[in-house]
């Protein structure tokens, strides 16, 4: 990367810092990209994204890596709350366009975000916009051979008393696929959760958004990605034909160029 990152510090209730990366584009860029990392609501680094994606976003975009606190030890209340006092912060300090990119449990806070601030274009991967899939209930396919391994203590034991942001461990997986396994992921969000889920017609207001997802994704089911593309009014759907979640947790030059395609489909909307 050729310009240095710097720290950013927000939020007025509980302070939190994520990263500025500017962008290297010298001409004008499309604006600035809110970058949230996925992590079930319960785990995560603010900083996951590997050099090589990262570089093909800020060749469009200055990038804001946002962090947020996580439950169980906040609420979804809380969460939302972290994701709005970033997009704030960084509306006020700049008048460019604000795009966000989210993955996985990201995506969905994207797609929230985009319908309480005036988002001009989504990148979303691997993403959902309710938590009401049958899916939901129960551990990812891919899991269920630990199922045994999962046990109350999980919870008791290796959660805190304050809240924690940025916390990527295989202990904060176990407690995620815990929840779900035990089908109290919704339970730990707080009450009136459902106020956070985006219906159909919130769909239809999203600005324009590229997608991407596995069509046998263990976790995250395709049939969201496949609703949204039927109402998001300008999309685009990249259907990639693996069992994976988080398909591009390795970088390949197929996943970098899929990178390249997400931001050209927002040069291209930005220029109709």
């Amino acid at each position: 990367m050729t310009e240095k990152s710097m720290l950013e510090t927000f939020g007025s209730t509980f302070k939190l810092t994520g990263r500025w990366y500017p962008t290297t584009n010298t001409d004008a860029p499309l604006g600035t990209l809110l970058y949230i990392h996925g992590g079930g609501l319960v785990f995560g680094k603010v900083d996951d994204l590997p050099e090589p994606y990262m570089n093909v976003l800020r060749r469009s975009f200055n990038v804001f890596t946002v962090p947020y606190r996580f439950i169980p030890e906040a609420k979804l209340t809380h969460i939302v709350e972290d994701v709005t006092a970033a997009y704030d912060h960084i509306a006020k300090q700049q008048d460019s366009p604000i795009y966000v990119m989210g993955r996985s449990s990201g995506a969905y806070l994207a797609c929230l975000l985009a319908t309480l601030r005036s988002v001009q274009g989504l990148i979303l991967f691997y993403g959902y916009y309710d938590f009401k899939h049958a899916a939901f209930q129960r551990l990812p396919t891919d899991q269920q051979h630990i199922a045994s391994m999962l046990n109350d203590k999980l919870e008791t034991e290796l959660t805190h008393n304050e809240p924690i942001t940025n916390k990527e461990t295989p202990i904060r997986y176990l407690i995620y696929l815990y929840y779900r396994h035990r089908d109290i992921w919704l339970t730990r969000m707080g009450k009136h959760i459902d106020s956070y889920e985006l219906q159909h017609s919130d769909l239809k207001t999203l600005p324009p958004t590229f997608l991407a997802h596995c069509t046998f994704d263990p976790d995250v089911p395709f049939e969201y990605s496949q609703t949204m593309a039927h109402y998001i009014p300008q999309h685009h759907l990249e259907a990639i034909s693996k069992h994976a979640h988080d398909f591009d947790r390795l970088v390949t030059e197929d996943n970098i160029n899929l990178y390249r395609k997400a931001t050209n489909f927002l040069w291209q909307q930005q220029s109709q």
